[in-house]
């Protein structure tokens, strides 16, 4: 199950767009060079994914949650 189809993943970058633009700056650092890295785009884009399950688990009523329980502003 794909968790965007209960809870809206724009609506998550959006409130954190900040950490967006940011993210999208440090991953394109050096992209003439061709030294650039995606980590920091890829690492902010699961932290999104992962907050998303969270609330869909909140949603659920679930106690315990299989996922970890970092937030998205760490």
């Amino acid at each position: 199950m794909f968790v965007g189809k209960y809870i809206s993943l724009e609506k998550l970058i959006e409130e954190n767009k900040e950490g967006y633009y940011e993210a999208l700056q440090q991953s394109s650092d050096k992209w003439r060079e061709d030294q650039h890295t995606y980590v920091p785009f890829v690492e902010y884009f699961l932290k999104i994914i992962l907050t998303a399950y969270r609330k869909y688990f909140s949603l659920l009523n679930l106690k315990k949650s299989p996922v970890a329980t970092d937030d998205i502003s760490n």
